[in-house]
């Protein structure tokens, strides 16, 4: 379970402040920003549980997800075929369905 949307009006957006998941697709210029910088900043957010990272440069997902004793355990997933398991959300995901009409070459 999640808990309740915590929302910031932000402007004309609305931003969600207690979000369970991020999922960031990367490129060669932010790789490794998301990698480094950003995923610092994720780590503070109480809420936080997974941080999904796509590659759009080929089939490859990184997927952190935080445990108990509030450290992170990352999970790579290069199989095609494979699926990604978001314990927060108690979601799985294909990476067929991820990487359906992305073209790789």
């Amino acid at each position: 379970m999640c808990g309740q949307p915590e929302t910031l009006r932000n402007g004309k957006l609305d931003l969600l402040v207690n979000p369970a998941v991020i999922i960031e697709v990367l490129s060669d210029l932010n790789a490794d920003y998301d990698r480094s910088g950003k995923f610092v900043r994720y780590r503070s957010i109480d809420s936080v549980r997974d941080y999904l990272l796509l590659d759009s440069l080929g089939i490859r997902a990184e997927l952190y997800f935080r445990i108990e004793t509030n450290q992170w355990v990352l999970t790579e997933i290069l199989d095609p075929l494979g699926t990604i398991k978001l314990p927060s959300v108690d979601t799985t995901l294909a990476m067929s369905e991820l990487y359906e009409d992305v073209d790789l070459a």
